[in-house]
């Protein structure tokens, strides 16, 4: 929750600058402190009322004969089946832990674990090497996915063909009706369990990698190949992962390209996606079909249409603008690595209960919606969360307890549905100093750069940013008048709170926020992956975590120490890795001595430079840097291998001037600037009171 401690009023919270709004990733992966979620074998106990979950905040009355809901108040009589000590029942002593749905409640057929793959192979993906790499990489995947997955190949240009193995070699089926036509009698042909074919889908991939395929020039339009594929899976479901470069001129669905740049200071309709899409990724959800996207391109494309297919069925949009095989491709296997080996499940419902007074006002990530209290996603992996905004509905009680349940209904891979329980509470006060130093640091700045990312459509990219600083600015205020402290040379924040102008100022550095000369494309790109992301991918996204090498032992030093994110922070005879949650940049110093570089390469600078070499994994010295790599990122199950080198004084400071994110970065001030700022409107504002 951004706030443990929340005000008695609306009026309050709105005077505090400061929402009232949680982060939920439901599924996310555990480390190895956390235990498992408890599984229940019996169905629970729900107020009659209410139809809220029995929980640890019910409470026992009159010797254990009736049970008090925390969530509306009613009063009932004990079930029976509670008569034994409360450690004895998990729902009674745990936060969270979840049963099988009844019968009543899981009515809809199960999905099926379906991945199922659409190639592009046009004359351009063709040649720009992405067909080949998809296959390689899938080959080389397959034996780390889960045995109850089904996957399925479908190629497309400017004829649709879904592929698999028959007795006598590969057997081509040819879909592309313009309707969309319902096939889902042929679902079954198209895909092969992992659990027994294994092999022969590799030997399908394979016999694909053989096929000259001719390479039309011309291409079906993501869309109509979406459509397509709805027509095989709509009573099935699955996760379709779709490889592109042209994005299509044939068929339905067709987009026009974006050509005009928007201005910050008015609101643009181009952020909206097209119509015919919106309505396309509405049948998808509701077919429980989820879609990723993996735009490899050279063109301008429709990136805000093409992300509403992916954000609105709990997919992702993957932009490799200018897509090189030899750059991005290995970033490309990573990302396919992770999607197909995380855990996820399908055909998600979401129901929240709050306790009288307070109510969910709306959510924000990649979702749909039916009403305040009902979410819907096909698929939901452990990289996907949500944000809950609540509200007051009343004026509370002060200094009393407040409750929220989230009910997810879901379907595990083995055909299941089940039900996971979330508990937690809140604390009402009027005490802002009680308020902010309850606070969460990470779970309000993510709230805040979601709610912008959320709102590009319907405001101004100026005014969003006006947003933000009226609300660090409120924050300030409201800090000094609770605390009576009127030294204004001094910023005053609330330990909890310390590094929330920090994070702030870094968030108007990404392509979603700031002013900058961005590409419409990577703007709408940065905007739909911050809807989702969890609070430690963001954190690290916000401020990159920097560790220095001990150059002489090949460990990390002082793995717990904060190396400030700038360019002054790296010293030019040392060795750093900066890990941003999506990559890892290793910083090699210019005054780094040749024989660092002869232990790890067997060679010199010079020769490392000239051969453009990487680091060789079957040596000892660089198994050590697999493993420290390895334990940098323990905590960050998301991230992959991808590793870039940036020797100082020779590769381009692109990348490494945008993970300081300390530094200004024109046309954006750095941080100490953005502080310095903030302190006189804060004096400006005072003064004025």
């Amino acid at each position: 929750m951004a706030l443990n401690s929340i005000p008695v009023s609306a009026s309050l919270l709105n005077s505090s600058g400061l929402p009232f709004a949680g982060i939920f990733q439901p599924f996310c992966e555990l480390s190895r402190l956390d235990s498992e979620v408890p599984s229940i074998q019996y169905e629970l106990f729900r107020c009659v009322d209410c139809f809220g979950y029995i929980n640890p905040f019910f409470t026992m009355l009159e010797n254990s004969k009736k049970i008090h809901c925390n969530l509306c108040g009613k009063i009932q009589l004990r079930p029976e089946q509670y008569n034994g000590p409360k450690d004895e029942f998990f729902e009674l002593n745990r936060g969270t832990y979840e049963f099988k749905a009844s019968k009543e409640l899981s009515s809809k057929p199960s999905s099926k674990p379906i991945f199922f793959f659409c190639l592009e192979t046009s004359e351009e993906s063709l040649q720009m090497g992405i067909f080949h790499q998809v296959l390689t990489s899938l080959i080389s995947i397959i034996d780390y996915v889960k045995p109850e997955y089904f996957f399925g190949v479908l190629t497309f240009d400017s004829e649709i063909c879904v592929y698999r193995l028959g007795k006598q070699g590969i057997i081509q089926i040819a879909v592309g009706d313009d309707e969309g036509p319902n096939l889902t009698e042929y679902w079954e042909s198209c895909v092969v369990c992992m659990e027994n074919g294994r092999d022969e889908f590799k030997e399908l991939l394979s016999s694909l990698l053989e096929i000259k395929f001719l390479g039309s020039k011309n291409c079906f339009s993501i869309g109509h190949v979406v459509n397509n594929v709805r027509g095989l899976f709509k009573d099935i479901g699955a996760r379709v992962i779709i490889f592109g470069s042209l994005f299509g001129n044939l068929g339905q669905f067709k987009l026009d390209n974006l050509k005009v740049s928007p201005v910050h200071e008015v609101v643009d309709s181009i952020y909206q996606p097209n119509e015919a899409y919106s309505k396309l990724s509405s049948l998808c959800s509701e077919s429980d079909i989820a879609i990723d996207l993996f735009v490899c391109t050279n063109h301008i494309v429709n990136i805000p249409s093409l992300s509403a297919l992916s954000s609105n069925t709990g997919g992702d949009l993957y932009y490799f603008p200018g897509y090189n095989n030899e750059k991005d491709g290995e970033r490309l296997h990573y990302y396919l690595h992770r999607i197909l080996t995380r855990p996820q499940v399908s055909q998600l419902a979401i129901r929240v209960r709050c306790s009288t007074g307070i109510s969910v006002s709306h959510y924000i990530g990649k979702i749909q919606t039916k009403g305040r209290q009902e979410v819907k996603v096909p698929v939901i992996d452990s990289d996907k969360s949500i944000c809950l905004v609540f509200q007051h509905d009343s004026n509370l009680q002060e200094e009393k307890d407040y409750f929220i349940q989230v009910a997810v209904l879901y379907t595990n891979l083995c055909g299941e549905r089940i039900i996971r329980i979330f508990n937690t509470k809140v604390y009402s006060t009027e005490n802002f100093l009680n308020i902010f130093q309850n606070a969460d640091c990470d779970a309000l700045v993510n709230f805040y750069v979601r709610a912008a990312a959320r709102q590009i459509s319907e405001k101004s990219l100026h005014d969003i940013r006006e947003n933000i600083q009226k609300s660090l600015i409120g924050l300030l205020v409201r800090t000094r008048k609770a605390n009576s402290d009127m030294n204004y040379t001094r910023v005053l924040v609330p330990d909890s709170l310390k590094y929330v102008m920090l994070y702030l100022n870094s968030a108007c550095k990404l392509p979603a926020l700031t002013i900058g000369n961005v590409h419409l494309e990577s703007r709408a790109f940065s905007l739909q992956a911050l809807l989702s992301m969890p609070v430690l991918q963001l954190k690290l996204l916000l401020y990159p975590k920097i560790y220095e090498v001990d150059i002489g032992e090949h460990c990390i030093k002082h793995k717990n120490k904060l190396i400030p994110c700038s360019l002054k922070s790296l010293n030019d005879d040392s060795v750093y890795f900066v890990n941003n949650g999506d990559l890892v940049l290793c910083f090699i110093g210019e005054k780094v001595r040749d024989e660092w570089f002869f232990v790890v390469w067997g060679m010199n600078r010079e020769e490392v430079l000239a051969n453009e070499v990487r680091f060789e994994m079957d040596s000892g010295v660089c198994e050590k840097y697999r493993t420290m790599l390895e334990g940098i990122c323990e905590n960050n199950p998301a991230w992959h291998y991808s590793v870039y080198f940036h020797f100082q004084g020779v590769t381009s400071d692109y990348m490494l001037k945008r993970l300081m994110v300390e530094d200004a970065l024109l046309p954006e001030v750095g941080y100490c600037e953005s502080v310095t700022r903030l302190q006189k409107s804060l004096i400006n504002i005072m003064s004025n009171q």
